[in-house]
C-alpha cells in the first residue's frame, strides 16, 4: 500500500513541472533547434526572453529571441556559454499559462555535449525586473544534446 502511495505522489510530482523538449538528442553545429517550453504546472509561469540575438540560416540572418542560457559540459561539469550580443539586445518578461507551451526555435556554433537552462518564476508572485530577477527564481534544464 505504502509503494503505491509513494509512486502515486511521485508520478504526481514529475507531471507538475516546467519542462524543456527538444526532438532529438543529436545536432549538426547551427541546425535548427525547436526547443520548447511545456509549463506542466497548475499556474502560469514567467521568464525572460532576450531579444536582439541573430543566427546564420545558410546565407540568412534570422531573429532569434531566447529564454535559454546554453550549457556545455567538459570534464564532468557545467559551463555556461557566452553566446548572447554584447550590445544592443533587450530582455523582456513573457508570461506562459498553465497546461501551455511555446517554441523557442535556435541555431548554435558551439559542439560538444549541450543542454539549455530556463529560468522562471511563478506569475502571481511579486513582479519581475529581468535586468537583476533572482527573487523566487526556479530553474529547468533541457537532457543534454550532441551537436557536431
Amino acid at each position: 500500500m505504502r509503494l503505491v502511495l509513494l509512486i502515486a505522489c511521485f508520478a504526481s510530482v514529475m507531471s507538475a513541472q516546467v519542462r524543456i523538449t527538444l526532438p532529438k538528442s543529436h545536432y549538426r553545429v547551427r541546425e535548427e533547434i525547436p526547443a520548447t517550453i511545456e509549463n506542466h504546472t497548475h499556474h502560469d509561469i514567467a521568464f525572460c526572453v532576450e531579444y536582439g540575438q541573430w543566427s546564420q540560416a545558410g546565407k540568412e540572418l534570422k531573429s532569434t529571441p531566447s529564454p535559454f542560457v546554453v550549457q556545455q559540459k567538459s570534464a564532468n561539469e557545467w559551463h555556461v556559454l557566452r553566446i548572447g550580443p554584447d550590445i544592443g539586445s533587450n530582455r523582456l518578461l513573457l508570461k506562459l499559462d498553465a497546461g501551455k507551451s511555446v517554441e523557442f526555435p535556435l541555431r548554435l556554433n558551439d559542439g560538444g555535449t549541450l543542454r539549455l537552462r530556463l529560468d522562471y518564476w511563478k506569475s502571481s508572485a511579486q513582479p519581475v525586473d529581468c535586468s537583476h530577477a533572482n527573487n523566487g527564481r526556479r530553474t529547468s534544464w533541457s537532457k543534454g544534446f550532441l551537436q557536431d
